[in-house]
């Protein structure tokens, strides 16, 4: 069977009435994701020569922290997979150049910062900032991949030039969009007020809520874009094209659920979710994989609405952590409409997840502090902006460069 198939059934249109599919197509699918994220072999259909036996398992996690702090000049030594003293040590260098507590051992915020740079400079970055590296080498690369980029200059203003006009004309009426919100913009700017402020905001000294739970956006955002890489990703990284497009068209197939958002209720949203994977036949890991993939490749691309639709894959798949996610979109009016209440439900219902055991979504060593921060920020007043106010498709996402 061809790997980009899709999955379709023209009962659809827009409700939730729609034919099972066929389960063998999915199954298919979920062995491509499985086979990518264990082995890495995506790239032409073929994969590489496997590892040679050793007697302990190589940590993925560690190789991609080795070869990333090796790029910036922390020597780790070779990319091997196994945490040792010389990559402990390079990760004590790594944090003291960015005045992060010395530890050892990364947490995952500071995996995210460093991965995140890493891929960014294979990605072309590098070549943007030659002159950096020409003088001050590949640290001075990290340290400016890491600073927030501040807007140009405003052009001096120019004297209006007086204009004759008819009185008698009529202007054209031409509708003018509202452009769409950028998240990557938006959490550029959260880390510029994170570093004026001294530090991320703690759950027990919170002054400014919506900059607690942007920062929790922000991180969340960042952990989704390094998890779809690692399972997905080619050697570098790297994100096909192909999956990138499979994500997107995803969208039209989760259309039916993203519509009524901001007007209906989380928990009829949830109801849908879940009678609606049922529609794909598949087993609900399968569904994570492609959900983590696709909510990573629309954080990766700006997209909101692919977003959205991955992490509504996930939530009927039952991993209702991922409320979280439209907790944040609806407080901000990422890819939908502003709506409070429901952004408030939302994060309650990921936090009652949580409490009741479920797996984190986003930075899992950290997920205790992180519900600590949410719990508080939603409870504080006006932490939520803006408060007065088809087919049936897979994306075949394991088809890496």
């Amino acid at each position: 069977m061809k790997i980009g198939t899709l999955i379709t059934s023209s009962a659809l249109g827009l409700s939730l009435l729609v034919q099972p599919v066929a389960a063998q197509s999915i199954e298919d699918i979920g062995k491509i994701i499985l086979t990518c994220a264990l082995t890495q072999g995506c790239g032409g259909g073929n994969p590489g020569p496997g590892p040679a036996p050793t007697p302990t398992r190589a940590d993925e996690t560690v190789r991609a922290d080795q070869n990333a702090l090796n790029y910036f000049g922390f020597h780790a030594g070779p990319s091997d997979g196994r945490m040792g003293r010389q990559t402990r040590s390079a990760i004590a260098d790594f944090q003291m150049f960015m005045q992060y507590p010395v530890t050892g051992r990364l947490n995952d915020w500071e995996r995210g910062k460093l991965i995140d740079s890493y891929y960014r400079a294979q990605s072309g970055a590098a070549h943007e900032y030659a002159g950096i590296i020409q003088t001050e080498g590949p640290r001075g690369l990290l340290r400016a991949l890491n600073q927030p980029r501040t807007p140009p200059a405003p052009n001096p203003p120019v004297e209006p030039v007086p204009i004759l006009v008819d009185n008698t004309k009529t202007l054209p009426d031409i509708p003018i969009q509202k452009a769409e919100l950028s998240m990557a913009q938006h959490c550029g700017s959260v880390d510029l007020l994170t570093q004026a402020n001294g530090g991320l905001v703690n759950a027990n000294a919170i002054t400014d809520a919506s900059q607690a739970l942007d920062e929790q956006f922000c991180a969340a955002r960042d952990y989704a874009m390094s998890r779809a890489r690692q399972l997905s990703g080619d050697a570098n990284g790297a994100i096909s094209a192909q999956t990138r497009e499979q994500c997107a068209q995803f969208v039209a197939t989760m259309q039916p659920l993203l519509d009524a958002l901001e007007t209906t209720t989380p928990e009829d949203r949830i109801a849908a979710a879940e009678a609606f994977a049922l529609n794909f036949n598949a087993p609900a890991q399968q569904l994570r994989g492609i959900g983590e993939i696709c909510l990573g490749v629309g954080y990766q691309t700006d997209d909101a609405k692919v977003v959205l639709a991955a992490a509504m894959l996930l939530i009927g798949a039952g991993e209702r952590p991922y409320a979280e996610v439209l907790g944040h979109h609806l407080r901000r009016g990422f890819g939908t409409t502003t709506n409070a209440v429901n952004a408030s439900r939302w994060y309650d219902i990921g936090l009652d997840s949580l409490d009741h055991g479920a797996t984190p979504a986003f930075l899992p060593s950290q997920s205790r502090q992180r519900a600590g921060i949410i719990r508080a920020a939603i409870e504080a007043p006006s932490t939520i902006p803006g408060a007065t106010n088809m087919s049936l498709f897979l994306p075949d996402v394991g088809n890496g460069n």
